[in-house]
Formats: structure tokens, C-alpha cells, sequence
């Protein structure tokens, strides 16, 4: 596992990872402990990463099974499937 760290951004909700380029493949470890701060934190920020939209799915397949969004406004540009959003926590 790449040694990445997770740090609140605030005593509520928002945590920051750092130490982790998410267009290269996440191991299990990893995305463990990462669905484990999405669910404690309830926000992660991960500045600094830029994607094409194939790395962007990959990347938020790390958090679980991806949907289609149903509104267009939300769509993303360059991304057939439109913006998808976390359908499970782990």
C-alpha cells in the first residue's frame, strides 16, 4: 500500500488525503481504509488530482458501485454516463 494520510478538517465532517494519486490503481488496503474515512469524515478532499474521464470513474469506483445521475445540470462534460455518485458503504 502507498503510505498516504488522512487529516479532519474540522471537529464535524471534511478530512484532506494526501500522499495518494488516484489515476493509478488503489489496492484493497487502500480503498478500505479510505471507504472508512468517507463513512467517518463523510467528505474527503484530495486536492491536486486532474483526470480524464476514464481516470475520473476509476477513481470514484474506489468508493463503491457507480450510478448515473439523473440530472442533467449535473452532468460532466466529456463523461457519457454523467456524473455518478457512492450507491454503498462499506
Amino acid at each position: 500500500m502507498t503510505p498516504f494520510t488522512i487529516t479532519p478538517l474540522s471537529g464535524h465532517t471534511g478530512a484532506e488525503v494526501v500522499g495518494i494519486d488516484f489515476t493509478e490503481a488503489v489496492d484493497a488496503e487502500a480503498r478500505a481504509v479510505l471507504n472508512r474515512a468517507f463513512a467517518e469524515h463523510h467528505v474527503l478532499v484530495m486536492r491536486e488530482q486532474e483526470f480524464d474521464p476514464d481516470e475520473f470513474k476509476s477513481a470514484a469506483q474506489v468508493f463503491g458501485e457507480l450510478q448515473i445521475h439523473d440530472r442533467k445540470e449535473q452532468h460532466v462534460p466529456g463523461i457519457r454516463t454523467s456524473i455518478m455518485s457512492r450507491t454503498t458503504s462499506t
